[in-house]
């Protein structure tokens, strides 16, 4: 059985990630990019990894969590002529993309915004179920689960509508939450959602690793969540450029039950929380064996 591979990239305060499954597709995950203040460059995964894999190095599918800048900003270097099968993002919040493009203060926010509305009006027909990359014959046995919450309130509203994302492979699971905070997560433990049959609370049943939401702040922190996922939950990760003082990586340390990470030295060690801040770029490799984690 071949391995399900993903990355959590350092990209400063931000979000991006990528799922390469078994079988070779590779799936995006928020599109952030960071700037390194010792020499001031911009870090692209998208970049990074043409550079790395050849000029035809192709994303399959391209799930944003939710449109704030921090999760869009590598939209730019998408290579848009090179069509990707499937772009999934929140609909609800689109009138406000317009809004940030109509208020954007640079040229360069407002060339963002409009590479995310551009890919909106391209990627506006949805995909046969035959052929979704969601879809685990054509992924490799990979099961992903997105669920998008509909919480009914007005402030932080981009936010409280990321789509979350539950992949399962070989009995393993990964729990992805965009920058949800505690409305969108209590509407969907009470709603308990279903996509394809399965239900909100069966999918993050038995979760191993979560990438917590609203880099790791205490605004994304949800108590209910946590006590549905502690007993399973071995190692949470935090993206994001600094400790705030709205930063709670000790609320996830009591809930979590901690396992064995390679680190930089190439020596395992028991990890609770890893953070990009600290830690760097972080992999994990799922096979038919065991989960692998290593930070770099």
């Amino acid at each position: 059985m071949a391995d399900l591979t993903l990355f959590f990239w350092d990209v400063k305060h931000g979000s991006a990630s990528l799922i390469m499954t078994p079988n070779g597709l590779n799936i995006i995950y928020d599109a952030g990019m960071g700037r390194f203040s010792s020499n001031n460059e911009e870090f692209s995964p998208t970049r990074f990894l043409k550079s790395m894999k050849s000029e035809n190095f192709m994303f399959d599918l391209v799930i944003i969590s939710h449109p704030d800048k921090d999760h869009i900003q590598d939209l730019v270097n998408l290579v848009i002529s090179r069509d990707f099968r499937m772009w999934e993002r929140p609909k609800k919040v689109d009138d406000e993309v317009h809004k940030d493009l109509k208020e954007a203060s640079n040229q360069k926010d407002k060339r963002i915004y409009q590479q995310y509305i551009s890919i909106c009006n391209k990627y506006n027909n949805p995909v046969p179920w035959e052929n979704e990359p969601y879809n685990p014959k054509n992924n490799g046995n990979v099961q992903i689960f997105p669920f998008f919450p509909e919480p009914d309130i007005i402030t932080h509203r981009k936010n409280n509508h990321s789509i979350v994302l539950v992949i399962e492979y070989n009995g393993h699971k990964v729990l992805l939450s965009g920058d949800n905070e505690k409305p969108s997560w209590n509407w969907l433990i009470e709603n308990n959602p279903k996509y394809q049959g399965v239900t909100f609370l069966d999918a993050i049943k038995n979760t191993e690793i979560f990438l917590a939401s609203h880099h790791g702040r205490e605004s994304g922190y949800s108590e209910e969540l946590m006590n549905l996922i502690q007993n399973s939950l071995q190692l949470v990760l935090i993206s994001d450029e600094s400790k705030g003082e709205t930063s709670i990586p000790e609320k996830y340390y009591k809930k979590v039950k901690g396992m064995q990470v390679l680190n930089k030295e190439n020596k395992f060690e028991k990890r609770y929380v890893l953070t990009t801040r600290k830690d760097g770029r972080i992999k994990i490799i799922i096979n038919q064996k065991k989960i692998l984690v290593s930070h770099l």
